[in-house]
């Protein structure tokens, strides 16, 4: 009887951890998506009226990611005729150089209108930066990625990616602003995407990884994961990780501080509601204490943006009829 009781003890006691363990909450999986500790991130801001956000960090072993390495722009002297029905263009003769960007003129072979459109020249000013960040910090840059294709996040891609061997990644749908703002002329699947002179001269290298939503990015302990955010540009993109347990977001030009990324190209390219849709869908749904590094200006984080974006979170039209004793409209 000892030995049952004993026993009836034992099951007793067994029976009660299984039903305990059952009780706690299931252990939540690490977020494989983070920075080593060790990591390094830096911001440079490109030096021209766009004033471009460009980060670079680096793992444990010195290998560097840069995102969006800008470059100081001019007006290139090249120009482009483009067939906007089917992407194929042209350098400008002589003659034709003389017309305004968007303007139309007729091909003498083939009657076809075409626009005029002008080309940028990246000066290397801030590539040549960016290189003494790099070499500053004895950092090895192996990875360039884009958040987008315009011209403002892509000035130093050639330099950077001739100096070191890097290999460049971006969304596919981007790729085809990527190399200068017009599409392959042997590619007709890709939608013509001249995007307001958005052509640099020389175009982009060749891109090594194209990107989707979901893909991970890793290297030398770091990882980044991508979010497909179109709005801006139909390829955009954000990446987010964590870093000494605080969330991360480089967002481009698809958040930025009270703003978002313009929609408004003339080649209709951008889709203002499609944007609002990535924001408040893929962002908005990230942890408030995000920390959003942007494309542009000031930093932020996904609270401040849900709470006070005027794009996002219009004043109510009773706050403009009925203003504040200050007389002053929201």
């Amino acid at each position: 009887m000892r030995q049952i009781g004993r026993l009836s003890v034992t099951l007793i006691v067994l029976l009660w951890l299984v039903t305990v363990q059952a009780q706690q909450p299931a252990a939540v999986p690490t977020d494989p998506v983070i920075l080593p500790p060790e990591a390094q991130i830096h911001h440079l801001v490109v030096e021209d009226f766009w004033q471009t956000n460009c980060f670079i960090i680096a793992g444990k072993n010195r290998e560097a990611i840069i995102i969006d390495p800008g470059d100081n722009l001019v007006m290139g002297t090249e120009k482009l005729l483009v067939d906007i029905t089917t992407g194929k263009s042209r350098k400008a003769t002589a003659e034709e150089l003389a017309r305004g960007d968007g303007e139309s003129v007729e091909d003498p072979h083939t009657g076809k209108k075409l626009l005029i459109y002008g080309t940028w020249r990246a000066l290397s000013r801030d590539a040549e930066r960016i290189a003494k960040v790099l070499d500053d910090n004895k950092l090895k840059l192996k990875l360039i990625i884009l958040t987008h294709g315009h011209i403002d996040h892509i000035g130093a891609v050639g330099y950077l990616k001739k100096k070191t061997g890097a290999q460049l990644l971006m969304h596919a749908a981007d790729t085809r602003c990527a190399d200068g703002a017009i599409p392959p002329a042997d590619d007709p699947k890709v939608p013509v995407y001249p995007k307001d002179a958005y052509t640099l001269e020389g175009g982009l290298p060749k891109v090594d990884r194209l990107l989707k939503d979901g893909d991970l990015v890793k290297l030398d302990g770091m990882v980044l994961q991508v979010i497909h955010t179109p709005g801006h540009s139909p390829g955009g993109i954000c990446l987010r990780t964590i870093y000494k347990n605080r969330p991360l977001l480089f967002s481009g030009d698809t958040l930025l501080y009270h703003s978002l990324g313009r929609t408004n190209f003339r080649d209709g390219s951008g889709d203002q509601e499609l944007e609002f849709k990535s924001i408040r869908e893929r962002l908005f749904t990230l942890p408030e204490e995000t920390i959003v590094l942007t494309g542009h200006y000031e930093m932020t984080t996904i609270g401040e943006e849900k709470k006070n974006n005027p794009f996002l979170n219009p004043p109510p039209i009773a706050d403009w009829l009925n203003p504040p004793p200050s007389g002053k409209a929201p």
